[in-house]
């Protein structure tokens, strides 16, 4: 049963596959550094699993530095997906409606739309969608990259946590093979802050920003302490 739930999970995943793989292929460990007024949250996403007849991976912290931060990682686990066909990716989580919490799939990216387009998606939290149009596309590194007209930040916050304003304000991006350039920390922050992608891995090898693997292992939460406390947590398939 456990080698057909693994042919299933694979096949699922690479069928159709036209983008690069935001949340990687069966088995990938895939992690997002994400700066947060200054403070990086790590997340990962890993643990295949299938409902109904979807491929989902756990999207989980991994660590984190801000104290309003779960310190549980399976207490604020979400699952997610992607079609590669169409680079549309889906986080599948409990979502507060009312005085309920009622379980939806959101979609937070699709790599398909070109200049003039427009999508619905969360930008601080799940529970609210903002409308926002594309305002150009291009090709960086060999990566699609889709740009809105929506501005994610006009300051970049140093580690003493003091605000340096940029010389050009940043744009939501969709990055190819990246995710949003806000990445997905909205999921877990209380708070509500600003989020901004510093860097990317899949398998513990720099995606983004394109530098050595030298180089992105010098940077807070590293890989290797990433990879230690994955393998301090039980693998398993399904959640």
């Amino acid at each position: 049963m456990f080698y057909v739930l693994v042919f299933v999970l694979a096949s699922n995943v690479v069928k159709g596959q036209t983008y690069d793989t935001v949340i990687g292929y069966f088995g990938d460990e895939i992690t997002w550094d994400i700066d947060c007024r200054g403070r990086l949250v790590n997340l990962v996403a890993h643990q295949d699993t299938l409902l109904g007849t979807q491929h989902y991976r756990k999207l989980a912290i991994a660590s984190f530095e801000p104290k309003h931060y779960s310190d549980k990682v399976n207490d604020k686990a979400a699952f997610i997906r992607e079609d590669g066909a169409t680079g549309k990716v889906w986080i599948r989580d409990y979502i507060k409606v009312g005085k309920e919490l009622v379980e939806k799939e959101v979609l937070v990216m699709d790599m398909s739309l070109e200049e003039g387009d427009s999508i619905q998606i969360p930008i601080s939290n799940l529970n609210q969608l903002e409308w926002v149009y594309v305002d150009r596309v291009y090709e960086e590194f060999g990566k699609k990259i889709i740009e809105f007209d929506y501005i994610v930040r006009t300051v970049e916050y140093q580690k003493s946590g003091r605000p340096q304003i940029l010389k050009e304000p940043d744009y939501l991006q969709f990055i190819e093979g990246v995710g949003p350039n806000i990445g997905w920390a909205f999921k877990y922050d209380r708070q509500n802050s600003y989020h901004f992608v510093k860097a990317k891995a899949d398998n513990y090898q720099s995606v983004w920003p394109m530098q050595s693997l030298e180089q992105f292992n010098k940077q807070p939460n590293n890989r290797r302490q990433v990879k230690q406390h994955l393998l301090s947590e039980e693998q398993q398939i399904g959640w």
